[in-house]
C-alpha cells in the first residue's frame, strides 16, 4: 500500500528496509514483495499525481466521457491547464490504463 510506503518513509525508513514488509495481495505476484524498482516508480507516480492534480483530474473526466462513448475534442492549453504545453486529442480507439490514469499499484502492509 503507497500509504503504508509513504508513512513509513516520513519515520526514516528506506525504501530497501520496508520492501521486505510489503505484500502483493493480487495477479500474477500474488504474495510476493515488489520489487525496490516497483516502489520507487509507484514513489515518483505519487509525487507526479500532486504536482498536477488537474492533469489527473482531467484525465478522470475524460475516462468518464469515454465511458458514456462521449469521445471528447482536442482541448486549449487554457482548459487543459497551466502547465499543459500541448493539446489533447485522444484516439477514439484507445482506451486509458491505470497507469494513464494515475492509479498506480496497490500492497498490502504486512508490518
Amino acid at each position: 500500500m503507497l500509504h503504508a510506503v509513504l508513512r513509513r518513509r516520513a519515520g526514516g525508513e528506506s525504501v530497501e528496509q520496508i520492501q521486505p514488509d510489503l505484500i502483493i495481495p493480487t495477479g500474477k505476484r500474488k504474495g510476493q514483495n515488489p520489487s525496490v524498482a516497483s516502489i520507487y516508480r509507484a514513489l515518483a507516480e505519487h509525487a507526479k499525481r500532486e504536482a498536477y492534480p488537474e492533469a489527473v483530474g482531467q484525465a478522470h473526466a475524460d475516462f468518464a466521457a469515454l465511458q458514456a462513448s462521449e469521445v471528447p475534442g482536442p482541448r486549449a492549453a487554457e482548459q487543459a491547464g497551466a502547465h499543459a504545453v500541448t493539446t489533447y486529442s485522444p484516439s477514439p480507439h484507445s482506451v486509458p490504463t491505470a497507469r494513464s490514469l494515475g492509479v498506480g499499484w496497490v500492497w498490502c502492509d504486512v508490518g
